[in-house]
């Protein structure tokens, strides 16, 4: 395990009574959902949606509405740093004007959405625990909803640093 990837799992800090444990609210399966992203590092810019499951239809479909919602600029190219997902590397996706960028196996670090997905957790996720999909989901889009509502929050947690 390098550096990079300790920096990256870290147990959540929790309150709790001195001299007791932290235990969990729930114990045994739990509940996932899938957010897929792309940010703007430069105006702090975010696009997000939840899914169930992801595949190729999936993303192309994520694919399809972040062209509309960010369309070609003329001068300024557009980015797409991914990593070596099945569904991000199919032959039949049609990436419009975006330009994929593969990042090497195993090295989360240089994906600016990484770093944003760490402070959603961290300020979100740390002592959340859903019951149903429904809560989840509800919890999560809040969530998203307020990191969109703070662009600045979001430059300074994705920029690249010169």
């Amino acid at each position: 395990m390098n550096r990079a990837s300790r920096a990256v799992w870290r147990p959540r800090q929790r309150w709790v009574q001195p001299g007791s444990k932290p235990t969990p609210a729930r114990r045994g399966w739990h509940i996932r959902a899938n957010v897929i992203g792309a940010v703007r590092p430069d105006d702090g810019a975010l696009f997000t949606v939840v899914v169930n499951g992801v595949d190729t239809n999936v993303f192309q479909a994520f694919l399809d509405e972040m062209a509309a919602a960010w369309p070609a600029e003329p001068g300024h190219r557009r980015i797409l740093i991914l990593d070596n997902a099945s569904w991000h590397k199919a032959k039949s996706l049609n990436r419009y004007h975006f330009e994929p960028h593969f990042l090497p196996p195993y090295s989360p670090c240089p994906n600016p959405i990484e770093r944003l997905w760490l402070r959603l957790k961290a300020d979100w996720s740390a002592d959340f625990t859903a019951r149903t999909t429904a809560q989840l989901e509800e919890h999560l889009c809040n969530a998203l909803c307020d990191l969109m509502e703070d662009p600045v929050k979001v430059a300074s947690n994705t920029a690249f640093r010169k």
